[in-house]
């Protein structure tokens, strides 16, 4: 009876260990979601997609963001002309449908802004396209022509990708 007691209290110590080793140290990213694999707190160059990535805390880790899609408002400087002088804005406020896709890029706003939630901090990453360059300058303002330069202009720098531009009327 003490040898059957001591072969089951070893396999549950082994289960349990087993339990612990997966809890902190395999992380899964979901399907949509994406991350950046981060060494002694530095990014690194590799794309993390879905999957199961090892996990060593403070030295090894990847942070996980979430490829849930965001719907902001925005309101963004344009200049509707090649002779227009000062931005106008673009009216009333567009309706902006959003994901992060690229982690190592977007980590850098993570980074600064801890406190910050991804909804937030990818709004703000928005606004610093028209902030940077002045404003929008596209001599045909429609919504696709504004997607693709958003798409371009936010890709490589937030690695945010934007799905639909609407007006919000």
């Amino acid at each position: 009876m003490s040898r059957h007691w001591f072969v089951v209290m070893t396999v549950v110590a082994v289960l349990l260990a087993l339990g612990l080793v997966v809890k902190f140290f395999v992380v899964v990213v979901p399907e949509a979601a994406t991350g950046v694999r981060l060494k002694m707190g530095v990014p690194t160059t590799e794309q993390i997609s879905h999957g199961l990535y090892w996990h060593v805390p403070y030295l090894y880790e990847v942070h996980v963001f979430s490829g849930s899609i965001h719907i902001s408002k925005l309101s963004l400087a344009a200049v509707a002309g090649a002779c227009a002088k000062a931005p106008q804005t673009l009216g009333e406020p567009l309706r902006v449908l959003w994901r992060v896709v690229d982690g190592r890029a977007f980590y850098g706003f993570n980074r600064t802004n801890v406190q910050s939630s991804d909804a937030a901090l990818g709004e703000a990453a928005m606004e610093t396209p028209g902030q940077t360059s002045g404003a929008l300058s596209l001599p045909t303002l429609n919504m696709h022509s504004l997607r693709s330069f958003l798409n371009q202009q936010l890709l490589p720098q937030a690695g945010i990708e934007i799905l639909a531009v609407e007006d919000d009327s």
